[in-house]
């Protein structure tokens, strides 16, 4: 029996302080860490980090990030003002500019974090970031291997780290197919881990149903993360074929697992985007594909250890409610992207009109349409890569962090 009456009060007094640090916000958490020695101790304890990520857990839902940059004003991440919101999204300032001189591409999110690809100025090689725009730390990654001949797809996953105070991501860029000795097809591909700092180069081999035609154009679109899987997808407007390939990092059997859906109809003028469940762990795909001249929407979903897509919403710009009268008169609307949001169902599409460059959320469930601010450049690139330039306003899905762990970039 502990009789100490010194040790006593000590072991009390960090009992009340951590059951008051797990209920602040990780960011001023994190700050705290710089007190004292014994703060930083509790706070870095793997039992206080499990304690904390418990008492916050919530549905992991992804929010829209506005990306803000002017001649005038750094680049910032905030939402509009006096505007009524038909979702909530995280509202943060970061000027972008003071970090990193020079041009600056949002490629994806995972759980807090940005990959971004930049270009210092006066400098001609690009290189690859890590950013926390809460904060406000950007780490650049180390180059990739000289022989690695170019970036086709790349992609960041972010995990929970419950062990220590510490950010655990990777990764991985893809490139072309490769044709082995045998003919049998094999995707190179190398991945950079937050852990060894070093790239390693791999050749993933093909398993699954999809054609040897569709391998091509599957890496046309940087990938989607959903409980630790990377998930790439190509939609064929000639057969109306959907494709996914699928890549877990922790799998020793090194495999992209090709998978093919049909169904969908062909449509030569359709653009397509495909994101996860609002809930981390739902394991619903959602895919939607848009009618550009046409201006419908067909949305569909993909449950866990389904066989098929089911089509869940056939949505026309008449059938729409609130601010769409510009989307009635725009000769042609694209889809930019689907934002799963917190406690919906459902994802919000994030529409643009082809001139004018107006950019509309709109949910899918009840219809509702709301505009947002936009002007400069098109806000979607052809690799799906959000360029913020001078003059230009962007919106961008973004998975808020789940762990205390990730503000320790």
């Amino acid at each position: 029996m502990i009789s100490n009456p010194v040790f006593i009060v000590s072991v009390m007094n960090d009992q009340i302080l951590a059951e008051i640090l797990v209920r602040l916000p990780p960011k001023s958490v994190y700050r705290f860490r710089a007190v004292s020695k014994s703060w930083n101790q509790l706070i870095s304890h793997p039992y206080f980090i499990e304690k904390y990520d418990r008492q916050q857990r919530r549905p992991d839902g992804v929010g829209l990030l506005s990306v803000f940059k002017d001649i005038s004003c750094p680049c910032s991440f905030c939402q509009p003002k006096k505007r009524k919101k038909l979702l909530e999204y995280p509202s943060l300032e970061l000027e972008v500019s003071r970090m990193f001189p020079g041009q600056l591409r949002f490629i994806n999110s995972s759980n807090g974090l940005i990959l971004c690809k930049g270009r210092r100025c006066n400098e001609k090689e690009y290189e690859y970031l890590v950013l926390n725009p809460v904060t406000k730390r950007l780490v650049s990654l180390p180059p990739p291997p000289l022989s690695w001949p170019s970036e086709r797809s790349v992609g960041l996953m972010c995990e929970e780290n419950k062990s220590q105070l510490s950010a655990k991501y990777i990764v991985v860029l893809t490139d072309y197919l490769y044709l082995n000795e045998s003919g049998k097809a094999t995707f190179p591909i190398v991945t950079y881990s937050s852990e060894t700092r070093v790239w390693v180069a791999a050749k993933l081999r093909a398993i699954g149903t999809a054609a040897e035609k569709d391998f091509h154009s599957v890496f046309q679109h940087h990938p989607l993360v959903m409980n630790g899987v990377f998930h790439w997808y190509h939609y064929s407007r000639e057969t109306g074929t959907l494709t996914l390939a699928l890549y877990r990092p922790d799998d020793e059997a090194a495999a992209l697992d090709f998978r093919s859906y049909d169904g969908f109809g062909s449509h030569s003028t359709c653009s397509g985007a495909l994101t996860r469940s609002p809930i981390e762990n739902g394991d619903v795909l959602w895919f939607a594909l848009v009618d550009v001249f046409g201006k419908s929407m067909g949305v569909f979903m993909l449950p866990k250890g389904s066989q098929g897509w089911v089509s869940v919403y056939t949505i026309t710009v008449e059938s729409l409610r609130g601010d769409h009268t510009a989307l009635l008169s725009s000769s042609r609307i694209f889809l930019n992207g689907l934002v799963p949001v917190n406690n919906k169902k459902t994802p919000v599409a994030l529409i643009r009109m082809e001139k004018k460059g107006r950019v509309f959320l709109c949910d899918v469930d009840t219809k509702a349409v709301q505009s947002l601010p936009y002007h400069g450049r098109p806000v979607i690139t052809k690799w799906d890569e959000v360029i913020c330039g001078p003059d230009f306003i962007a919106h961008y899905p973004y998975l808020p962090p789940s762990s205390l762990s990730t503000f320790a970039l």
